[in-house]
């Protein structure tokens, strides 16, 4: 230090050489500048160790560098590996091809260096010519880019290939280890959930969804796939058909009544296995899916597959549950409290609700969304108090409620949109004491309530719009006290009554629009006490009531409107009065044919 004080007033000129200072100096400036360095090191070793906010990230670099290891490198470029989307069919199809024709380890061995050298070789000739724009053996060997270095750049990218796939070898071997793991856990939970404890039970449901939460979305399905198995299992409810379960009742002989294929009733015997505690492991359960099916869940169940057929459901609350996956609930029975699927989302490929049944206290899809390529409701039975799919909105390509009964106190659609190419209410059976599809839109190619029957119950179609380009209501009955189209519009392309039976009191088309090409009510029968058409708009090309019979104690066609071609013939009025005050009618639209419409004085 003292050579460098004895310096410091010393200023060196420019051109000044260091071989002008005489040796000694020189020594004791080297020997200062070495004790400098040391004091330099060690202030700032005092400095590293002693700065109050460098400790905590200090600390956590240092565990992030013990724990670190090839496990958890291996298991991120794993989960990178799992997650590719393009990836998944052509690694389900490899797959398959390796379990059905196996490699030797000779052959794979063989294979893999063959590839290696063929991608060696194509990188050697493309570097050479990148780097030199010739040919690798034409290269200058003393240019500035020689085939040596051209060589030693393939080296180096192969041994970075070699070290890839060391490491995907790694991540397989890995991933068979992770597999028996897995395997093992998944059947220590379901030997828990199969377990007469209900304490263990109820562990072992939510073992399964923590190995769920932690495993890849194909071990995760595994998972699911067992919690949905127990919701299969015969179960009776305790009440439900008159019969009480009892706990000293270890077993249980159920027979139940259903519809032959020939219409005949058929009696089918079930043996059901009782196990204790059975309601509480399957609310336990269902709380589980529930919970991983909403939105802010840590973890998304949504996009697996779920399969609830002939499932027996106490009560079940599905509300805000959004379904990515297909779902099946064919011929399960929800009873109980009933079933809630208010603003549930269906957006897997198939949505499957074919034969079940509903009964309870409600059955609710309000505001529900179907967008399923296939929503089936065939042969659905809905006994609830109330059956409410108001607001829901139906954008597959098929939807389905063709042969359904709904035989509650009220059925709602109000404000329900089908947006299916087809929609089919064929066949279907309403015996509610209400059922309204107020101001519900109809979109597509084809709506169908052909063979549809209102029994003993009103009929609101108040407000619809009838969008698709086909509407059929062919040979559907309209029987109890009201069938109401008031103010419905009609801009299908075709619209057609053909058959149709109008026997409920009132049958109101008041104020109802037709834009469409053709509207027909062929062969329909109208019976009811008071027919009322006042003021409808008929605006299409032709509208046919070519043999309908009008049979109730009034028809009134007051102040029609009808713009295209009009076919009443061969038409009959049999009963009271018909009234066809204000009728309008275009210049080229006169009535054609005969019809029988008797003076009343």
């Amino acid at each position: 230090m003292l050579a460098v004080i004895s310096l410091s007033g010393v200023r060196m000129r420019s051109g000044y050489s260091s071989t002008m200072v005489p040796p000694e100096v020189r020594l004791n400036i080297g020997m200062g500048s070495s004790r400098m360095l040391e004091g330099l090191k060690a202030f700032l070793s005092l400095w590293y160790e002693d700065i109050a906010w460098w400790r905590p990230l200090r600390r956590y670099i240092d565990r992030q560098i013990r724990a670190f290891s090839w496990t958890a490198l291996t298991s991120y470029l794993g989960q990178w590996y799992e997650d590719i989307a393009w990836w998944h069919p052509l690694r389900a199809r490899l797959s398959r091809r390796y379990r059905e024709n196996p490699w030797s380890l000779l052959k794979a061995s063989a294979v893999t260096i063959v590839c290696l050298a063929v991608f060696a070789a194509a990188l050697w000739v493309a570097l050479g010519w990148l780097f030199g724009h010739k040919w690798v053996w034409e290269l200058d060997q003393g240019a500035e880019t020689t085939r040596y270095g051209v060589s030693r750049m393939v080296l180096y990218i192969g041994a970075g290939v070699v070290g890839v796939v060391g490491v995907l070898i790694a991540y397989r071997r890995q991933r068979g280890v992770e597999e028996g793991h897995f395997l093992e856990q998944l059947a220590e939970s379901a030997r828990q959930l199969g377990d007469e404890n209900p304490t263990v039970q109820a562990a072992g449901a939510y073992a399964l969804a923590g190995l769920a939460d932690r495993s890849t979305r194909e071990r995760r399905q595994q998972c699911v796939d067992v919690l949905c198995a127990y919701m299969r299992l015969p179960y009776v409810t305790d009440g439900a058909q008159g019969i009480r379960v009892s706990s000293s009742v270890s077993e249980l002989v159920h027979t139940r009544t259903t519809q032959g294929d020939a219409g005949a009733e058929e009696k089918v015997e079930q043996t059901i296995v009782m196990r204790p505690h059975d309601r509480a492991t399957r609310q336990t359960i269902m709380r589980i899916i529930v919970q991983h099916l909403r939105e802010g869940a840590l973890v998304t169940w949504s996009n697996l597959d779920f399969d609830f057929s002939n499932t027996t459901f106490d009560y079940v609350d599905f509300s805000k549950a959004r379904f990515a996956g297909s779902v099946r609930f064919s011929g399960a029975t929800f009873s109980g409290s009933g079933a809630n699927f208010t603003e549930a989302e269906f957006l897997g490929g198939i949505t499957d609700f074919e034969n079940v049944r509903f009964s309870g206290g409600g059955t609710s899809f309000m505001k529900a969304v179907f967008r399923s390529e296939s929503t089936n409701f065939t042969e659905a039975y809905f006994l609830a108090d109330n059956a409410e799919f108001s607001g829901a909105r139906f954008v597959g390509s098929y939807t389905s409620f063709a042969e359904a009964r709904f035989a509650g106190k009220y059925v709602g659609f109000v404000s329900a949109e089908f947006i299916s190419k087809n929609v089919s209410f064929a066949d279907a059976q309403f015996v509610a004491e209400d059922s309204v599809f107020q101001k519900a839109k109809f979109a597509g190619d084809y709506a169908d309530f052909s063979g549809v029957k209102f029994i003993e119950t009103a009929a609101n179609f108040r407000e619809t719009v009838f969008g698709s380009e086909t509407v059929h209501f062919g040979h559907a009955e309209f029987s109890g006290e009201k069938t109401d189209f008031q103010l419905a519009l009609f801009k299908s392309r075709r619209s057609d009554f053909v058959g149709a039976a109008f026997l409920a009191i009132w049958s109101d088309f008041r104020g109802a629009v037709f834009e469409g090409e053709y509207t027909g009510f062929v062969a329909a029968a109208f019976a009811s006490k008071v027919v009322h058409f006042g003021e409808v708009e008929f605006r299409g090309e032709a509208t046919d009531f070519q043999r309908a019979e009008f049979t109730g104690a009034s028809t009134r066609f007051e102040h029609v409107l009808f713009k295209g071609r009009i076919n009443f013939d061969e038409s009959r009025c049999l009963g009271g009065e018909m009234s066809m005050g204000g009728v309008k009618f275009a210049s080229d639209s006169i009535p054609s044919g005969k019809c029988d419409f008797p003076r009343r004085d």
